[in-house]
């Protein structure tokens, strides 16, 4: 797991350490453009997706990847790449070296390896000669980062360090970069079709709660005669009551999703206090499967229903994914009727919650581009919310006082850390 970045010389100019924030916390970057901002984030996104070519290709003298077990040293050298022609007064051209040093949580070296430009040209023959001359009908097209990440493995086989790219992948932290308009800036119809995947999304993801709910049934119900012949612990009458206003609080619960799950809930006998120990426990267990989906389904709807949706409600179900209606009417509002406004804020939010899992790195870049300037001003508690809630780090690179809002503690400023040096 990534946990700072050491930069220095970034576009020849810049010197920044970066801690990256620990889960459930969110950190924002601002500065002038021109500063890196980006940059920054496409250097996390890059050692997340073991994209190594990167850094052949921006300008920086050194970068330190602090990972919990080891640290990766990429010095950037730019060497006289002088032709032996015999001729003395040849000009000499610059060629860049990245060297990536492996340290481990002792300080020891443990190995390293090269990418040049010699290297990469040799690497990508190679992999044009392969394509070509062993072509697979049924194998899709390579996209364009898995034809990169083949040419660095066979930069690095090549010099023997494969076991150094293999403890890098082992310490990698998935993430998801948000950039600037990537989101918001596309068409009518683009938002209206986005919208209608994440329904689709959410009746997808319903399903799979409710298969996953059964398979857990199952389990759980032929071991219940098991369980019960070794089970001698009775239950209490107020433990027990209190044990069936939590489980008919779940099945509620489950309702608001379409996932009804009816249990008929005898009343309490003392005889048979340890068979009713067993029943609320085991019930329990089985709706636990839900936890997941309910969290995540929870913290979405009460999100969109905090930006008072001009006066819409939304439900979500298993039957219809997501539906809004009107505050005075129970008419189903079409998904294209929804404002370009709103069409953004389901898909920001579906997004941030339901994409990432604990642990993961979101990088948002500019998300103040075509939000309301109302909902700027509610932005970073959503995010400060879904962060601590879903555990996820935050890094959100951003211009707008409104989106910062009064959490200015939470800011890394690109331009007083470079008047610092």
């Amino acid at each position: 797991m990534l946990r700072s970045l050491d930069i220095k010389g970034l576009f020849n100019c810049y010197d920044y350490f970066l801690s990256v924030p620990r889960e459930g916390e969110t950190m924002i970057i601002t500065g002038p453009n021109g500063y890196g901002k980006t940059t920054i984030f496409t250097i996390i996104e890059a050692l997340s997706n073991n994209d190594l070519l990167y850094f052949h290709e921006i300008p920086f003298s050194e970068i330190i990847a602090d990972f919990e077990e080891f640290k990766v040293h990429i010095l950037s050298i730019n060497e006289d790449n002088k032709k032996n022609s015999g001729n003395q007064d040849e000009v000499t051209v610059p060629q860049k070296q990245v060297e990536f040093i492996f340290i481990d949580a002792d300080n020891n070296r443990l190995g390293s390896f090269k990418i040049d430009q010699d290297r990469i040209n040799t690497s990508n023959k190679r992999h044009f000669w392969f394509r070509y001359n062993n072509q697979d009908e049924e194998n899709e097209t390579p996209s364009e980062l898995e034809k990169r990440i083949n040419i660095v493995t066979e930069i690095i086989k090549s010099q023997k360090a494969l076991g150094l790219f293999t403890l890098l992948q082992s310490g990698k932290t998935d993430t998801k970069f948000i950039k600037s308009q990537r989101l918001f800036n596309i068409s009518e119809e683009e938002h209206t079709e986005a919208v209608k995947d994440i329904s689709e999304s959410l009746k997808g993801k319903l399903s799979e709660a409710y298969f996953n709910y059964l398979v857990k049934s199952q389990d759980i119900d032929s071991n219940f005669i098991e369980v019960l012949m070794k089970s001698d612990e009775c239950i209490s009458e107020q433990d027990y009551s209190a044990a069936v206003i939590t489980l008919q609080e779940k099945i509620e619960h489950l309702k608001r999703y379409d996932l009804n799950s009816s249990y008929k809930i005898p009343e309490y006998r003392k005889d048979k206090s340890h068979i009713l120990n067993c029943f609320v426990t085991e019930t329990i267990k089985k709706l636990s499967s839900y936890d997941g989906i309910l969290n995540e389904l929870d913290i979405f709807t009460s999100m969109i229903q905090n930006k008072c949706f001009s006066n819409k409600s939304i439900t979500i179900s298993y039957k219809d994914g997501i539906r809004f209606s009107s505050g005075s009417s129970i008419a189903t509002i079409p998904l294209d009727k929804l404002s370009s406004g709103e069409k953004n804020e389901i898909i920001m939010l579906y997004n941030f919650i339901f994409d990432l899992k604990e642990g993961d790195i979101l990088l948002i870049d500019e998300p103040e581009i075509s939000l309301h300037v109302a909902w700027q001003n509610e932005f970073m508690k959503d995010i400060t919310n879904i962060a601590r809630q879903r555990k996820i780090r935050v890094m959100i690179a951003t211009h707008s006082p409104q989106i910062i809002g009064g959490m200015w503690n939470l800011c890394y400023d690109l331009y007083e850390q470079s008047e610092k040096i």
